[in-house]
């Protein structure tokens, strides 16, 4: 199988599954799935949004009371499987105290239209607050106890294989909390169950919490966007520790990822990330590696 061909003919065809489809082939991991499927549908996001402004805003803004409410002021803000940027584009105007918001997805595709939609919707001092990286999110380039609180929006969701893995990643760069607005199979419909089912979605957030030690508490969110994909706020308060540097590192060794002219290099993984759009794109499972000797400005 060539997946370049199955992606470019998935391109042409109309009103299809493509995370079902592609599972369907059998030989791709899950985080491929999720990339690529997330790649052919980019722009979908950005387009229901303009069309559900006031939907949306209602929404967006039942999240950031929640955040205000729980976390106070704060200075960093990751936002973590980001897409299309819509929900952030309001959190960035509401939580204006905030002075750093950190934004990744592991669609490029996504990314780069996220990026031109916050250009173009939110006023300039709210745009130089950002800052951009493409990554997964179970390997994510930066220090532990760095990002004050830690956020996602149905990111885990489609995950189900890798979901304690992520959450725990998540977990290790917070230094204050995480808010997890995600599906919660426990508490949905009967018909929100059978959609969790058919769309593989991860059932079990609550269970891998307890099994990671991880108190928490639950926000039913009165104000979400679909009505068979009711969102659950998972409120995660985690013990203040010695906050670091907000940079990129390996995930793995924690050492500084080195930023050059056109790229970033990572010396201890002896790997090279290239950058597109102003956007470092980190990929740690198909890594390029590259000497240090060859590597130059």
């Amino acid at each position: 199988m060539n997946l370049s061909k199955v992606i470019t003919n998935l391109k042409s065809k109309k009103n299809v599954n493509y995370n079902k489809y592609l599972r369907s082939i059998g030989n791709l991991d899950e985080l491929e799935i999720i990339k690529h499927s997330y790649d052919l549908q980019a722009g979908s996001y950005i387009k229901f949004f303009l069309k559900n402004k006031d939907l949306e805003r209602k929404n967006c803004d039942e999240i950031a009371d929640i955040i205000k409410k729980n976390f106070g002021k704060f200075e960093s803000f990751l936002d973590c499987g980001c897409g299309e940027m819509t929900i952030s584009s309001y959190l960035i105007e509401r939580l204006s105290f905030i002075k750093r918001f950190i934004l990744f997805d592991i669609s490029l595709n996504r990314m780069v239209m996220g990026k031109n939609f916050l250009k173009k919707y939110l006023k300039k001092i709210n745009f130089e607050k950002t800052n951009f990286f493409c990554s997964s999110l179970d390997s994510i380039p930066l220090n532990d106890n760095s990002i004050n609180l830690v956020f996602t929006n149905h990111a885990i969701e489609p995950n189900k294989d890798n979901a304690k893995k992520i959450i725990k990643e998540l977990y290790r760069i917070t230094n204050y909390g995480l808010m997890l607005n995600e599906p919660d199979y426990t508490s949905a419909s009967k018909e929100q169950k059978k959609r969790m089912i058919k769309n593989n979605y991860v059932k079990n957030i609550p269970k891998i919490l307890k099994q990671l030690g991880i108190k928490f508490k639950r926000v039913e969110i009165q104000n979400s966007i679909g009505t068979l994909n009711k969102t659950t706020s998972f409120i995660i308060f985690k013990k203040k520790n010695k906050s670091n540097k907000i940079e990129f590192v390996d995930p793995f060794y924690k050492k500084k990822i080195e930023k050059k002219k056109l790229f970033y290099f990572s010396h201890i993984l002896r790997q090279i990330y290239f950058v597109f759009k102003d956007i470092p794109i980190f990929d740690f499972e198909r890594p390029t590696i590259i000497n240090d000797t060859v590597v130059k400005d």
